[in-house]
């Protein structure tokens, strides 16, 4: 489902972020670190994740059976003395208090969708990104030795906040003299005091402090939010850039995925890159100050501010806005309703001589509530003699429409695992929703499709005689 680039990590790193916003915040913050940890840093974090016992099950996955990689992974850091670390940390979000196990399939528990499940989600509020648990596991597919740390900051009991800290590692069956035959899931942690089995769990408070500070996950106290940390970062299939270009990657791809949310202030979103405990490079994501995504941020914040005019056909230097219906079929399971009618904003800009339209460029970009864009069609010669423009789709809780909630829970189901699409074809349209979502999404794109073409399509004055020296040459008629 995921294409192995860091742009696909971001954008489902920082999804998963947004869906976790906590209570009462208006922003989330993400912060990204590119690292590169040597002499005396490398001991120490290695000290802090208990190295020396983790090697020796990565020591032990035979090549033939998929560790060729962790082989390759593990030699490298052993040569270069070298080990490059990726810390995705998120604030004003609720962190990970739940149990430690689940105690049904009914109970919602966001420590062990992200932790412990596979291919499993808790996300069932209508406004969020992502909903079929398969995005987590590129934090394990981006780790040359397969092994992740999470460390979180949470509200306790009694108004006091909690920290806590886990880690997992994913390998082949393989064995150890000391442990036997493995297979599955690795744990960082602490024997589970209620199990007469081998059985890990998170440590807790100062000794989960200690750690996180070693291990270059260290949060404050009243810092609620996660930080994770993918050991041995590596880009699966690419070729090894340098931490700078690594950085140029996650900035842009959080301007690509997010840059309504971050025109929106929903979101801000950083990165630094670290040689050890040196900070040498610093970016902000911010549409504003992009050439590529600037004009698109403008037009966005005139709709906010109720300044697009609507109707009229645009010219060059013009913005402007459609409002296109669209069918919701009947919901058939929880939150029912009969078959609707919702609406989409639709934003275009026609560009002026001196305006860049950068990557978004005779696009059509759409997006919901989370501010993530889903999907973009690339639409040249949408009409034969337009100017170059750039149009931006608002639907569902993005905008105040009627039945604005019925259409993003009807529009979060037509996504597909990676979010690039609104389709029919998807697991949740087909569970919840009768007959007639195929035609409704169809007829959706082509209605939103017309509404900018009759935006951009300004037609030059006709009549008059062409020249007489054209007239020569054409061979009928006087």
């Amino acid at each position: 489902s995921f294409e192995g680039q860091i742009g696909t990590l971001v954008r489902e790193a920082v999804q998963n972020s947004l869906d976790a916003r906590a209570e009462g915040e208006a922003l989330v913050d993400c912060r990204f670190s590119v690292c590169e940890l040597s002499g005396s840093h490398l001991t120490r974090f290695k000290a802090g994740m208990a190295w020396e016992q983790l090697e020796d099950n990565l020591s032990a996955v035979p090549e033939k059976r998929g560790g060729r990689g962790i082989q390759l992974a593990l030699r490298q850091i052993e040569q270069t003395g070298q080990l490059r670390i990726l810390v995705i940390e998120d604030r004003c979000t609720k962190g990970l208090p739940s149990p430690e196990f689940r105690r049904n399939d009914d109970e919602p528990n966001s420590f062990c969708a992200l932790v412990r499940d596979t291919l499993y989600s808790d996300k069932t509020s209508v406004d969020a990104g992502g909903s079929y648990g398969l995005g987590k596991s590129l934090l394990w597919a981006f780790s040359g030795i397969k092994t992740v740390l999470f460390s979180t900051t949470y509200p306790g009991e009694g108004g006091s906040n909690r920290h806590r800290m886990i880690g997992r590692t994913s390998l082949p069956f393989h064995e150890t003299p000391d442990d036997g035959a493995c297979t599955g899931k690795g744990w960082f942690g602490v024997q589970d005091p209620s199990s007469d089995q081998r059985c890990a769990v998170s440590i807790y408070d100062e000794d989960a402090q200690a750690h996180a500070a070693d291990c270059m996950c260290a949060r404050d106290q009243r810092d609620h939010g996660l930080s994770i940390v993918i050991v041995g970062l590596s880009e699966p299939g690419e070729d090894a850039k340098t931490l700078e270009e690594i950085a140029d990657s996650i900035q842009e791809a959080a301007l690509r995925s997010f840059w309504p949310a971050l025109s929106r202030s929903q979101l801000s979103v950083s990165v630094t890159v670290e040689e050890n405990d040196q900070v040498t490079k610093k970016l902000r994501a911010e549409p504003a100050n992009d050439p590529g995504y600037a004009v698109a941020a403008t037009l966005l914040h005139k709709f906010d501010q109720g300044e697009l005019q609507e109707g009229a056909t645009l010219t060059k230097g013009q913005s402007g806005m459609r409002w296109v219906e669209h069918a919701i079929p009947k919901r058939v399971t929880e939150a029912t309703h009969g078959k609707l009618t919702g609406k989409c904003a639709v934003l275009v800009r026609v560009l002026d001589d001196d305006e860049v339209g950068g990557p978004l460029d005779e696009q059509i970009v759409r997006f919901r509530k989370p501010g993530m864009i889903v999907g973009t069609r690339r639409r040249r010669g949408l009409v034969l003699n337009a100017k170059p423009y750039i149009a931006v789709v608002l639907a569902g809780l993005a905008t105040d429409a009627p039945h604005a909630e019925q259409a993003e829970w009807f529009l979060r189901s037509a996504e597909p695992p990676e979010h690039e699409s609104w389709t029919h074809k998807t697991r949740a349209i087909g569970e919840n929703y009768a007959m007639g979502s195929k035609k409704a999404l169809g007829d959706l794109t082509n209605a939103i499709e017309k509404a900018v073409k009759d935006l951009i399509g300004h037609r030059e004055p006709t009549g008059g005689r062409a020249p007489q020296r054209l007239l020569n040459k054409l061979p009928f008629g006087s």
